[in-house]
């Protein structure tokens, strides 16, 4: 049983990590301040593309 909690454990924070990653402009957006993080965050991801 002890031999399955690692690969256990690194499934489920691949799992909250492509949820953060695919859904992370809607997370931030639920903070008090979100909806000026997620504009932040999309002009910085643009800027990055542009270089």
């Amino acid at each position: 049983m002890d031999e399955l909690a690692g690969p256990v454990i690194i499934r489920v924070l691949k799992g909250i990590g492509a949820v953060v990653y695919l859904f992370g402009d809607a997370l931030v957006a639920l903070l008090p301040d979100g909806p000026a993080r997620a504009d932040t965050r999309r002009a910085r991801r643009a800027a990055r593309r542009a270089r």
